[in-house]
């Protein structure tokens, strides 16, 4: 087997660190988040949407009306047409509010809910308390569809074949490392893991899915670019 040759490894990896930023942010509060320090962003963010609490509280009254209620929580910048797209400010939201204080809609009145790549920047309990949350929102027999990192897939791929889980990472390593502490993440799921915690919640019919496969009546509304490395999994209330 040939040396590794460590001074081009080194060389991809002080380039890869020194040009690894994350994503801009649109909007003139996401200039102002491009620029602060990283944990004032969030708690900047939280305080945006709050003033934004009485508008938003208006456009509720619209939003109870809307037959289908299809929920998109957490939504981001990545709108889903027929959705009320939910999410702090900056964002390309319908309604900007803060999910960690609950879910603003009545007992039973929700007929869908999909989030995607949310519950990995909430710690376990508070991932717990959120999904809680879904259940109550959602009409009997609702569905709750989940995306997450799929930790379980890469752990299995860097123990396995660690030099092809490379991706564009310097070592395999780095590439599940990412995973963990990339992007504000503080939890990782594997199917067991999420399964678990959505019958913790209180739904009985749990089952893990492929992209674009799903009980929800619509499309599944699953993010193409986020098809490679996620886990789905669709809860039903019972």
């Amino acid at each position: 087997m040939p040396e590794p040759n460590y001074i081009d490894q080194s060389d991809r990896l002080r380039s890869f660190l020194e040009t690894s930023k994350p994503p801009r942010r649109l909007g003139a509060l996401g200039k102002i988040a491009d620029h602060a320090p990283q944990n004032l962003i969030t708690p900047m963010r939280v305080l945006s949407t709050h003033a934004l609490t009485p508008l938003s509280k208006h456009k509720l009254a619209k939003y109870l009306e809307k037959r289908p209620l299809l929920l998109h929580l957490g939504c981001g910048y990545e709108r889903k047409e027929r959705w009320i797209n939910v999410d702090l400010v900056p964002g390309n939201a319908d309604l900007f509010w803060d999910l960690r204080k609950g879910i603003p809609f009545p007992v039973n009145s929700v007929d869908a809910i999909f989030h995607e790549h949310v519950l990995e920047h909430l710690s376990k309990l508070e991932g717990l308390r959120f999904t809680e949350e879904c259940l109550r929102v959602l009409k009997p027999g609702a569905v709750l569809r989940v995306v997450v990192p799929d930790a379980g897939r890469a752990i299995r791929g860097y123990v396995q074949d660690a030099e092809r889980y490379v991706g564009p990472f310097p070592t395999g390593l780095m590439a599940v490392e990412s995973l963990f502490y990339g992007n504000g993440h503080i939890s990782m799921f594997d199917s067991e893991t999420l399964m678990l915690v959505l019958r913790a919640a209180g739904f009985r019919e749990v089952q893990e899915q492929g992209f674009g496969k799903s009980w929800l009546d619509a499309e599944a509304p699953d993010t193409e670019a986020r098809r490679e490395g996620s886990l789905y999994v669709d809860a039903r209330k019972g």
